[in-house]
């Protein structure tokens, strides 16, 4: 099954909630918030990074599982606001803002692709990886971001991946 999800919604989630795309079986998220957007954040009427926990992306999912147009904003309250774990989703057209922790926080394998998109304003990097590998090493997986004003660093990466990391993106403290 796909979960859609349309241009100008706003999903607001309440402390200590997340929202898990492919977790125990097989499921794909679909954003299309490729006019107006389509925003998840924090319920709070003062909302403060760490309000919600995170958006995780499972390896039940598929290559049908694509982000685009999304903000995701005041979660982070574990490991990063958007997991991918053992997945490899697009993500595009996007900000990710305001996390308590990192931004994207990939492991177990996951490989993303992620275009075109601002990773900014969050606790600790903007993007953190465990394991072997945490960006698609294909040609033009990781381009045309903004990557800054993230907590530690940019990135927090393995050697061999620095590779995937090109020029048309720009990269800040």
């Amino acid at each position: 099954p796909k979960l859609t999800i349309e241009d100008g919604v706003v999903v607001q989630f309440l402390p200590g909630t997340s929202l898990h795309i492919g977790s125990s079986s097989y499921g794909d998220l679909e954003v299309n918030g490729t006019v107006t957007g389509v925003t998840f954040t924090s319920a709070a009427t003062a909302p403060q990074p760490g309000d919600w926990q995170q958006l995780r992306i499972y390896s039940n999912s598929s290559a049908a599982t694509v982000l685009d147009g999304l903000t995701l904003e005041y979660g982070g309250s574990s490991e990063g606001m958007l997991v991918t774990d053992g997945s490899s989703p697009v993500i595009r057209n996007s900000t990710i803002q305001h996390s308590a922790t990192s931004g994207i926080y990939s492991t177990n394998g996951a490989q993303p692709t992620i275009t075109s998109t601002s990773i900014v304003d969050n606790g600790a990097f903007g993007v953190e990886c465990t394991g072997s590998v945490c960006i698609s090493q294909a040609a033009g997986s990781f381009t045309g971001n903004t990557v800054s004003g993230n907590g530690n660093h940019p990135f927090s990466l393995y050697a061999p991946e620095v590779a995937s990391l090109d020029a048309s993106s720009s990269y800040v403290g």
